[in-house]
């Protein structure tokens, strides 16, 4: 594998309807790139030679070893982006609630050329690229647990009370 893309909503597969209303990653992992877009709504593999408006390059964020990689970003930049193109009302980024779609690609032989800075990102997609996918539809969306922070507070309190008591006894007992 030498690249993905990646989509994240609330529930169903990202269709044409989505153009401008969700976030998209694109990742080059032999050059350590990971870039977000606007997805432009093309469900298939040409949205990465026509990717949308430029969000971000998060390649910092991208860790890439021999046999994996990994990212963690922090989506709330992505889920607050604004640009002229973008109806506000309808921009979701990366949000999910109890449902969680995606849309996951990995292909071989994909680059990402350009710095973004002086030359614009560029997509190659090689003639013999091969892809494979997870996609959630909208009837097989994932489900999600939404834990208010109070309530995550409370489950938390009774470790924290043993924690102070048993403190409390080991300082009492010297």
């Amino acid at each position: 594998m030498t690249g993905f893309w990646l989509v994240l909503n609330d529930g169903p597969n990202p269709k044409s309807t989505d153009v401008n209303e969700l976030a998209i990653l694109y990742a080059d992992l032999s050059a350590n790139k990971l870039l977000a877009y606007t997805y432009n709504g093309l469900n298939n593999s040409n949205s990465i030679n026509n990717p949308g408006i430029f969000i971000g390059d998060y390649s910092t964020d991208l860790t890439v070893s021999a046999n994996e990689f990994s990212f963690s970003i922090d989506a709330s930049a992505i889920n607050a982006f604004t640009h002229p193109d973008v109806v506000a009302t309808d921009w979701k980024g990366m949000q999910y609630d109890d449902e969680l779609g995606i849309w996951f690609h990995v292909t071989v032989d994909y680059a990402i050329t350009g710095d973004g800075a002086q030359s614009p990102y560029n997509f190659l997609k090689g003639q013999n690229g091969k892809q494979a996918w997870l996609d959630t539809s909208g009837d097989n969306p994932i489900k999600t647990t939404v834990v208010p922070i109070p309530a995550a507070a409370f489950l938390f309190a009774p470790v924290l009370a043993g924690f102070i008591a048993t403190r409390r006894r080991l300082t009492a007992k010297r």
